[in-house]
């Protein structure tokens, strides 16, 4: 018997931040959205295409390729997505060559996903956007 054999999801919130299901029983779960990066890179568009599984027992976003069991969000676990990620930036040994390749790595699929996300917006949008990341980062963009 699982943890959600007489649960099951009834409602789906996803917004910026936040991943929030309603439970059968009234109860709500609510998750960081950072957890599920498929989703944190989702338009709000995106995250309102979701259905519930037959039975309350998960959750699924079709544009996203993205599902949620109600098993993993009882247990509080984040994607395998994001567990890999953390593996490779949360290294134990800050001096270890290995994590720090590792490490690498991962900042470097981050930073090709950005600048593929960066090209879908409008050539008005990229320059200000552009401009945000680098002011976060305490950067100049090269001239």
């Amino acid at each position: 018997m699982t943890p959600s054999d007489k649960l099951a999801i009834v409602s789906v919130e996803a917004t910026g931040k936040t991943l929030t299901v309603g439970l059968s029983d009234g109860r709500t779960i609510s998750a960081p959205m950072v957890w599920y990066p498929r989703l944190a890179q989702g338009s709000p568009d995106q995250l309102q295409d979701c259905w519930i599984y037959e039975g309350g027992v998960g959750v699924h976003w079709p544009s996203l390729d993205e599902d949620i069991s109600l098993d993993g969000l009882l247990a509080g676990a984040p994607s395998p997505e994001y567990r890999r990620a953390a593996r490779g930036v949360f290294f134990p040994n800050a001096g270890d060559p290995a994590s720090l390749v590792a490490a690498h790595g991962f900042f470097q699929r981050l930073l090709n996903e950005y600048s593929e996300l960066l090209r879908k917006q409008p050539a008005e949008d990229q320059a200000r956007l552009r401009e945000e990341v680098f002011r976060a980062l305490g950067n100049r963009p090269a001239a």
